[in-house]
């Protein structure tokens, strides 16, 4: 198929028209001379209409030759007259020499207009002599023996005709080679042109080297990289895009000997302050360009940048564990806060029938375990927190003084706090998940000063999101307006072979026991969960700044908070219904709750509670049950009960992170809703307000 820029090109005809300018310019000088002596010999011997004819014939010439205005064809035709009309004047007044201008007539036709115009112009001029032969004395004769006049100017005219026909077939025929090897030339320069464009100006990276390697070009791509990474990129040799393969075979070699070779560029990003491109991966191959007897004759080198793809790829793997780790936290979350609570619960009642015995402070560990066991599990829950249902508006700059209590007790004296609290905009976000996420990171960053002490800095600020950010972070949406919470110490930095891994759940360079490797991973699922963004920056010896991207929740308002104080005095004399498919559980709230004061009626499951509920459904004050149970669940059994009861009041319990975000659970009018693990004054405090 032929390309657009081949169409319609007029090369043969500027090539010819080239021909047409030459020859009259030459006829115009070389005709002057002849014509000045034609023209005074004419006139000397009386002979002047030669005279005008041959002045009129050089005139023309020089108009057709040097004056502008008119086109190819105008001028080539106007030629051809002149040269078949001074054919015909002189065929009259001269004689044989009059077959010169007529053959160059046929001739000039030929290589100004074509084969067919010339085989035409041969058949005018044999037309024309044989009609001058048969009807008038003008033209030449042969001398062949007793021929007579008219077969003598016919002998003539055929032979000239032939040697007339012979010539402008060859060079018709020649000048149409001519103009196929001009237009194949043509359309080799204007493809090379093309080529040579596109590899110009395409944004990869393209090396044309000989047989051996050696770069004989480097497109515009290759001069910017030298930019961006230095003299390192300044390519000589294709082997330089890799190292020899196990063998000892360099990668040119192995394009040589395969057709291709191929591997993966690392280089520095030396221009980049982005957080995740430090570097710049490459694509790299050598493809060798065989010739027509087979051997390589070039060797092609390519470098295409796959930083973004290569970076979208390991969040989709980081993406997948959180995602693994979410469906293993909804699975295992359930059984383990179930047996949590009954540890806890058990605990508390043995420190409050201990009292003051010394054998308490061994039940005070207990506790104390059962809260660690219940912030880990906290921790993994939140890798469960995909549903946007239970979301609500969170001012970051809130959040950083909701968490100073917790800093502070978490980190120690000798780290300084320093904050820089410049936005006001809230992003819709899990209740108190940012305050976690900024605990974990300032917690990470004390860890990371040892015993030296230091500076953290808290920072908190709107920013806009632009094209080198959004190339950074692809998930960010170019334009968008977010909060940007950073935090930065001066601690020991961070390696950058951990880099990679630091958001990696269980991952964790510290000491066994010293850490879960979840405060990190936790983080990620937070920002992930809100629509967020998280990256590092680090080097080793300075400091790390971790940067939170979080979408500004446009025309939101933070709910106020609402601390609850507890107190060491309940609410007594509650008839409560509790319901759950531990015995454990069961065995231990029933205690703690009796033990405040409230009467307690349990059942181990739904049907069960069903039944109890039935025989006298105002006995109740409040039904506490499980969500999940075997057999009628929790949702069913609220329904039974409102059914008959609309105001009674309800808490819902569960040790499953995502039950909060069913839909079905809005419709229920919970009075509370409890995540186990929880504690018996958590349950008191909730029942204090029935």
């Amino acid at each position: 198929m032929t390309s657009t820029p081949f169409e319609g090109s007029t090369a043969p005809i500027d090539w010819r028209a080239e021909i047409l300018d030459g020859v009259l310019r030459v006829v115009f000088a070389f005709g002057a001379v002849a014509g000045a002596i034609s023209i005074g010999y004419s006139v000397h011997i009386g002979e002047v209409g030669v005279a005008v004819v041959d002045t009129a014939a050089v005139a023309l010439v020089g108009v057709l030759a040097f004056a502008g205005g008119l086109s190819y064809r105008q001028r080539s035709v106007g030629f051809l007259l002149l040269l078949f009309g001074l054919g015909l004047f002189l065929l009259f007044e001269v004689g044989i020499a009059a077959h010169i201008y007529l053959l160059a007539f046929s001739v000039f036709t030929a290589l100004l207009l074509g084969l067919r115009a010339g085989l035409a112009s041969v058949a005018v001029t044999a037309l024309t002599l044989l009609t001058l032969a048969l009807t008038t004395e003008t033209g030449p004769t042969a001398t062949m023996g007793d021929l007579d006049a008219t077969g003598s100017r016919l002998v003539v005219i055929a032979n000239f005709v032939f040697v007339s026909a012979v010539l402008v077939s060859a060079c018709a025929t020649l000048l149409d080679r001519v103009e196929r090897a001009l237009e194949e030339q043509q359309r080799a320069r204007l493809e090379s042109q093309r080529l040579a464009r596109a590899m110009e100006q395409s944004s990869d990276v393209i090396l044309l080297a000989d047989p051996s390697g050696r770069v004989e070009y480097a497109n515009r791509a290759a001069s910017l990289l030298v930019e961006r990474v230095g003299e390192i990129a300044v390519f000589e040799h294709l082997d330089q895009l890799g190292s020899a393969r196990a063998g000892g075979d360099s990668p040119t070699a192995v394009a040589r000997r395969d057709g291709i070779w191929a591997d993966t560029l690392v280089l520095a990003d030396r221009a980049s302050e982005s957080d995740d491109a430090a570097h710049i991966e490459f694509d790299a191959a050598i493809d060798a360009v065989v010739g027509a007897d087979g051997s390589v004759a070039n060797l092609v080198g390519s470098l295409y940048d796959v930083t973004s793809t290569r970076q979208l790829e390991r969040r989709l793997r980081r993406s997948e564990k959180l995602e693994s780790l979410g469906t293993l936290a909804s699975g295992v979350a359930h059984d383990f806060n179930n047996i949590v609570t009954g540890i806890l619960g058990l605990a508390e009642g043995l420190r409050h029938e201990l009292g003051d015995d010394p054998r308490a402070r061994d039940v005070e560990h207990i506790i104390d375990a059962c809260g660690r066991a219940r912030a880990v599990v906290q921790q993994i829950m939140v890798f469960g927190q995909r549903s946007p249902i239970d979301q609500v508006p969170i001012v970051v700059a809130d959040a950083v003084s909701d968490a100073r209590p917790f800093l502070r007790s978490a980190i120690g004296a000798d780290i300084e706090i320093r904050e820089r609290l410049r936005s006001e905009s809230a992003v819709r976000a899990h209740p108190g998940s940012i305050t976690q996420a900024l605990v974990n990171l300032v917690t990470n960053s004390a860890q990371a000063m040892n015993d030296a002490g230091g500076v953290v800095t808290i920072d908190v600020t709107d920013v806009t999101a632009d094209d080198d950010l959004v190339t950074a972070h692809p998930t960010l949406r170019r334009g968008d307006r977010y909060v940007l919470l950073s935090v930065t110490d001066d601690g020991v930095g961070i390696d950058a072979a951990h880099l990679e891994r630091i958001f990696d759940p269980f991952f964790t360079t510290k000491e066994p026991g010293e850490g879960t490797g979840l405060g990190l991973a936790s983080v990620h699922a937070i920002v992930s969960a809100a629509g967020g963004e998280v990256g590092v920056t680090s080097e080793v010896g300075v400091g790390t700044t971790f940067r939170v991207w979080l979408p500004i929740a446009e025309n939101a308002t933070s709910p106020s908070s609402q601390a609850t104080v507890a107190t060491g005095d309940h609410r007594r004399g509650l008839n409560v219904l509790l319901v759950d498919d531990e015995p454990l559980i069961v065995s231990t709230l029933s205690r703690g709750l009796v033990r405040a004061g409230h009467v307690v009626e349990s059942a181990g499951d739904g049907a069960e509670a069903c039944e109890r509920f039935d025989a006298d459904p105002h006995r109740h004050d409040v039904v506490v049950t499980d969500l999940t149970m075997p057999g009628l669940g929790g949702i069913d059994l609220i329904r039974h009960v409102r059914a008959r009861r609309p105001d009674i009041a309800v808490v819902l319990t569960s040790g499953f992170p995502h039950d909060r975000d069913d839909e079905s659970l809005a419709s229920l009018g919970l009075t509370a809703y409890l995540v186990k693990p929880f504690s018996h004054v958590d349950l008191l405090t909730i029942l204090d307000d029935v």
